[in-house]
């Protein structure tokens, strides 16, 4: 029985797929885990600093994007300070973790 979180992340994988993401060393969402919860299971082996998955910058929800949307782009363009301030915050966190996250995350 397929619910529907697994159909929107169906729906959602589909479409990264569309717009060029690369996926194929990841199974998301996978129930095949080590206690049989929802999560991610690599398909083929992955290796030091290798990524796991690419998905292109378009896709990728980023302020130039929101300021460009027809729904909430009038509302980012209004409150671009805020913005700008969370995206600051969001980039020195990055920095202190990024030996962390960077093996695993390519933008296109």
């Amino acid at each position: 029985m397929t619910s529907d979180a697994d159909e929107e992340a169906a729906c959602l994988m589909k479409w990264l797929k569309e717009n060029g993401a690369v996926t194929d060393k990841v199974q998301w969402p996978a129930s095949s885990t080590v206690d049989g919860v929802r999560g991610a299971v690599a398909r083929k082996d992955i290796g030091t600093n290798e990524p796991m998955f690419a998905i292109p910058f378009k896709v990728m929800m980023a302020a130039p994007h929101a300021s460009e949307s027809k729904e909430i782009g009038a509302m980012v363009q209004a409150e671009q300070s805020i913005l700008v301030g969370d995206l600051t915050l969001a980039v020195k966190e990055l920095l202190k973790s990024q030996e962390m996250i960077e093996p695993n995350l390519v933008a296109q």
